[in-house]
């Protein structure tokens, strides 16, 4: 009992720390970008003759138009970081199976990243093809590893009725 608790536990610890994992590095190799500050100046309260004058504003617009653009980058650039770590966890997990605790570790950190993947998919400047595409990537691996690990596996035939 306890050593079956301790498998799963481990396994479990070793999907999250690996999702973690996933999810940090394609942040770390693009990260955001920062918002600008100086539309907080557009909501904040103000004096009597302390509005932002017309060039303000249109600097303004001109700052938060570059962010929204470096951030729809960015964004697409995470994505397509998570989906191909994802993809080469599901296939690690599935290739290292001498250990099956750590197999099933990283193949279920894998999944989960790519779960992840596909819900942060719905930020602004991923299109929804991408998104189908990273589906079906994932659907064809999954598909694969499955065939390649439990494909020689055949149900038992039953016997035949006198």
């Amino acid at each position: 009992m306890t050593t079956d608790f301790r498998r799963v536990a481990l396994a479990a610890a070793i999907a999250i720390v690996a999702t973690i994992l996933v999810a940090m590095t394609s942040r770390s190799i693009f990260p955001a970008p920062e918002r600008p500050t100086c539309q907080e100046r557009f909501y904040a309260p103000v004096e009597p003759g302390q509005e932002l004058s017309s060039a303000e504003r249109t600097a303004c617009d001109q700052e938060m138009d570059t962010f929204e653009q470096q951030d729809r980058a960015a964004a697409k650039n995470q994505f397509f970081v998570l989906l191909v770590g994802s993809v080469f966890m599901v296939v690690l997990g599935g290739f290292v199976y001498t250990v099956p605790v750590v197999s099933s570790g990283i193949l279920w950190g894998g999944v989960v990243s790519l779960i992840f993947s596909l819900f942060f998919s719905f930020r602004p400047g991923i299109e929804d093809y991408y998104r189908l595409v990273a589906a079906l990537v994932a659907f064809i691996v999954l598909l694969a590893l499955a065939y390649r690990l439990f494909g020689k596996e055949r149900p038992e035939k039953p016997a035949p009725r006198p």
